[in-house]
C-alpha cells in the first residue's frame, strides 16, 4: 500500500521564521497554516514535518526546550482537529551531520 506524504518545514512554513525559535512566546503560527494542513489530512496525505534546529549544538537551547515546543506545536494543531504523522529534527550534534535537513532522517 502506498502512502502520499506532505513534508513540510516547521519555521517559514508552518510558523513565523524567527532566530532560534525555541520558546512558547516566539512561536506564531503563520496565518493558513492550520486550513493548509487540514486540507493535506482531509486529502489523505500523511503529515511530516522537517526542521533545522542548530540552536541544539550551539547551546543555545535544549533537545528538552525543543521537545517542550513540540509538544506545544502538537497541542495547538490538535486541538484543531489536526495531528501529525512524524516530527523530525536535525541538528548538527543530533541525528546527522550537517545543519540542513538531509536524508539522515527517519522516514
Amino acid at each position: 500500500m502506498s502512502h502520499r506524504a506532505a513534508f513540510l518545514d516547521r519555521d517559514g512554513v508552518l510558523n513565523e521564521e524567527r532566530a532560534f525559535v525555541c520558546r512558547r512566546e516566539d512561536f506564531v503560527l503563520l496565518p493558513g497554516a492550520i486550513e493548509a494542513l487540514t486540507r493535506l489530512q482531509a486529502a489523505g496525505y500523511r503529515r511530516i514535518v522537517v526542521t533545522n534546529q542548530s540552536g541544539i549544538a550551539r547551546g543555545l537551547y535544549s533537545e528538552q526546550d525543543y521537545q517542550a515546543l513540540t509538544d506545544h506545536l502538537r497541542q495547538r494543531l490538535r486541538a484543531a482537529g489536526v495531528t501529525l504523522d512524524a516530527i523530525e529534527y536535525s541538528s548538527p550534534s543530533a541525528r546527522c551531520a550537517p545543519a540542513a535537513v538531509s536524508p539522515g532522517l527517519r522516514l
